[in-house]
């Protein structure tokens, strides 16, 4: 998927960081083998306790980050603080979620990416569960009007993977919060896109839930035409299987089964054409 690119912003004053979270040591082979694992998500205790921790260290940082540019210069703080972190699990995960919600609230998204992917490589988690969360929290806050043109991009490429990875309640989340975040942008385009995807979401979360009774239909009246409407879109655009579903689009629904006949044959043809 390509991201877009954050906004150029003003120059930054170069800041003290805070003394490293834990003291340099020289790790043991049996320690440089388990970080190579990924590691299990902390439990909300000793996550709250970590958030005391960071809070308490960089407490004149988030004091003072009130602009965009501070905002980010202390996500970049944190990240750096957490990929520097070895052996503590719990304060390495808050880091990594602390620095991504200051790149969302700064709108820088190659920081917030680069965060979110470096969570995932390091953490069990669903890092595209955790984006949709971060940019719903996103869609609430005030952004100045480039930052949130990003922001609303970002959201609406990650509906559009969603959409195609069939994962629908976060490509509803997602759109949700990239029309929200447009719209404080004045984004007309992606606010109408981001609108069609929602109308879309919609019909195929319909879709599936109506999927089952017209399956039971199908297997004692196999011609019903209504239940291989249902079926046939089901299967392709679901399933993304095509031919199944076009041998069950018959009957009443020919013009549906010609719709998307063309656009099963579309890419061929636009492959052909260059």
């Amino acid at each position: 998927m390509s991201m877009p690119g954050p906004s150029q912003s003003e120059p930054e004053s170069p800041r003290a960081e805070p003394p490293p979270l834990e003291s340099p040591q020289t790790e043991s082979p049996q320690a440089t083998e388990a970080e190579d694992r990924k590691l299990t998500v902390p439990g909300d205790e000793a996550q709250a306790d970590a958030l005391k921790t960071i809070r308490e260290l960089f407490k004149d940082r988030y004091v003072a980050a009130k602009d965009r540019a501070q905002r980010r210069a202390l996500a970049q703080s944190l990240f750096g603080q957490a990929k520097q972190t070895h052996g503590k699990p719990a304060l390495r995960f808050v880091l990594y979620c602390e620095a991504s919600d200051m790149a969302a609230a700064a709108g820088d998204v190659k920081s917030l990416v680069d965060i979110l992917a470096a969570l995932g490589q390091d953490f069990c988690v669903d890092e595209k569960a955790m984006a949709a969360e971060i940019l719903t929290k996103a869609a609430r806050r005030t952004i100045d009007p480039g930052s949130n043109q990003s922001m609303g991009w970002l959201a609406l490429e990650m509906a559009k993977d969603a959409v195609r990875e069939h994962a629908y309640q976060r490509a509803g989340l997602l759109a949700d919060a990239a029309r929200d975040i447009a719209r404080k942008a004045r984004d007309a385009p992606t606010v109408k896109q981001t609108a069609a995807i929602i109308k879309d979401v919609e019909e195929r979360k319909a879709l599936q839930a109506s999927f089952a009774d017209a399956e039971k239909v199908l297997a004692e009246k196999p011609d019903d035409p209504q239940a291989g409407q249902i079926a046939g879109r089901y299967y392709c655009l679901i399933k993304d299987d095509w031919p199944l579903g076009l041998s069950l689009l018959k009957g009443d629904d020919e013009v549906v089964r010609a719709a998307i006949e063309v656009e099963l044959t579309l890419p061929a043809v636009v492959t052909a054409e260059k």
